[in-house]
């Protein structure tokens, strides 16, 4: 619709500007769907690339024990999850800690770990942070759950455990958090 003082050459460009953002939007819509669909996913490599660039940005050392293994997932999601592990994890080794990723898998499940040698969770409330939620969110989207421990160096160890033939469910479908306790190793 034109307006009375504005003139043509104006309204032409807006029209055409309007008309290329919504070409945009839904380009960007489209590539967003393809960024949330599941595809497989080696958990071994992803995990050994996610911690080898967690290790060039940490003070402390971060060491992978991967077995091959191969799920379908969204790789952001999953990414996001290990990325939160591993911050938590570097950030209470400390520079002279050691943080280990373990990737192991057999017909029922899979199990991807993040152990330090940091103080634990001692009194912290297992329930709070939003690493953690990410985390949580992700494993129950999958079918499976969080398990919170200790490691076998006294630290925090913390565990994405995923059936083998993940099953999505529905967030909404998971009221309260659910943290099990990880019997030490």
């Amino acid at each position: 619709m034109a307006q009375p003082d504005v003139p043509d050459v104006v309204v032409t460009c807006l029209e055409r500007i309007r008309s290329e953002t919504r070409v945009l939007l839904d380009l960007c819509r489209h590539i967003l769907e393809e960024m949330q669909a599941e595809q497989p996913v080696a958990l071994d490599v992803a995990a050994r690339e996610i911690a080898a660039c967690a290790a060039r940005s940490a003070a402390c050392t971060v060491e992978v024990d991967a077995t091959p293994c191969t799920i379908s997932t969204n790789p952001m999601d999953f990414r996001r999850a290990l990325v939160n592990l591993l911050d938590n994890a570097v950030r209470a080794a400390g520079p002279d800690g050691n943080v280990s990723v373990v990737v192991q898998s057999d017909r029922r499940q899979v199990r991807l770990s993040v152990r330090d040698s940091g103080p634990g969770f001692g009194a912290i409330d297992r329930g709070c942070g939003i690493g953690l939620g990410v985390v949580e969110r992700y494993a129950r989207r999958h079918g499976g759950m969080v398990e919170v421990g200790q490691s076998p160096s006294g630290g925090a160890s913390v565990s994405i455990v995923l059936p083998a033939q993940p099953r999505r469910t529905s967030p909404a479908r998971h009221g309260a958090r659910e943290f099990v306790a990880a019997e030490t190793a």
